[in-house]
């Protein structure tokens, strides 16, 4: 069997989760990703940003205008099985 999103077939059976810290656009696209904490780490992390760099946010408006957003904390759990 391969791999999924960059995981070694030995982490196909195992749960955790990553918490990652996000800057969104004035666009709503993720701008940058950093990983803030991973229950294990080494296992998911990858998979992690590469699928929050994918998701489009709508933009925080302030006074009619977009603005970028930092500091957003996401939480990606994942519980995978064979």
């Amino acid at each position: 069997m391969g791999s999924i999103a960059g995981l070694h077939k030995s982490t196909q059976s195992k749960e955790g989760n990553v918490t990652l810290s996000i800057i969104v656009g004035a666009d709503g696209r993720v701008k940058d990703v950093q990983v803030v904490d991973a229950n294990p780490e080494g296992y998911f992390e990858r998979a992690a940003i590469e699928a929050v760099s994918q998701w489009k946010y709508e933009p925080l408006m302030v006074n009619g205008v977009a603005v970028e957003r930092a500091g957003l904390k996401v939480i990606v759990n994942f519980n995978l099985k064979d």
